[in-house]
């Protein structure tokens, strides 16, 4: 009997038509980035911008100036003045232009806290995980805002 309603439930949804609320293909806005500092940390979040790129078919185009910083903390050390737990915040700076006018100005930032580690390339590669979540969580942020825009 729950094979039956687990096939029925199926067909249910393969029939809906079920898409993405943020597909590529639904968006009506390319995206063009006029100003940014490239470095290794921020290719993440370009590259996940340049899939907006601008096409033919796009209503809206909007050029975008993006400031990014990082800022790596201690919060709190042990008794022998180790660092135990760390703080990495990425602030990134957003300007939306469209035909020279700004539309949108705003400041995304992110922090994640986590435990210092014994070995340094473990908590350099863990980092860089770290960093990309920041960057993907901050770009789908963005890219909401900007699909609100018009």
């Amino acid at each position: 009997m729950k094979k039956y309603y687990l096939l029925i439930i199926l067909l249910l949804f393969t029939q809906c038509d079920y898409k993405p609320i943020y597909s590529q293909n639904s968006q009506n806005f390319g995206i063009k980035i006029i100003e940014f500092k490239e470095n290794r940390y921020n290719k993440i979040l370009s590259a996940r911008l340049k899939n907006y790129s601008y096409k033919k078919n796009n209503l809206f185009l909007y050029e975008l100036k993006l400031f990014t910083s990082e800022n790596k903390s201690v919060i709190s050390k042990n008794p022998q003045g180790e660092a135990l737990l760390l703080r990495m915040s990425i602030n990134v700076n957003v300007e939306v232009f469209e035909k020279g006018k700004q539309l949108l100005k705003k400041r995304y930032v992110d922090s994640f806290d986590y435990q210092n580690m014994n070995k340094k390339f473990e908590l350099k590669d863990y980092e860089d995980q770290i960093r990309a979540v920041i960057y993907n969580k901050i770009a789908s942020k963005l890219l909401v805002d900007i699909s609100n825009l018009k």
